[in-house]
């Protein structure tokens, strides 16, 4: 299992901050894609079917 997230305060979208917008993005969405990737390798030598 790969899972990782962050929430944050609920607000409308004209108060959504950029800056926590990306990081919120770089935790929730890259965070998942890099440890999909780091993993990748290791599960293709044991013959699991990778992502």
């Amino acid at each position: 299992m790969n899972n990782a997230g962050v929430q944050n305060p609920a607000t409308t979208i004209e108060f959504t901050d950029l800056a926590l917008w990306d990081r919120t993005f770089a935790i929730n969405v890259t965070g998942q894609l890099l440890g999909i990737k780091a993993v990748t390798p290791a599960m293709r030598r044991c013959g699991e079917p990778a992502a």
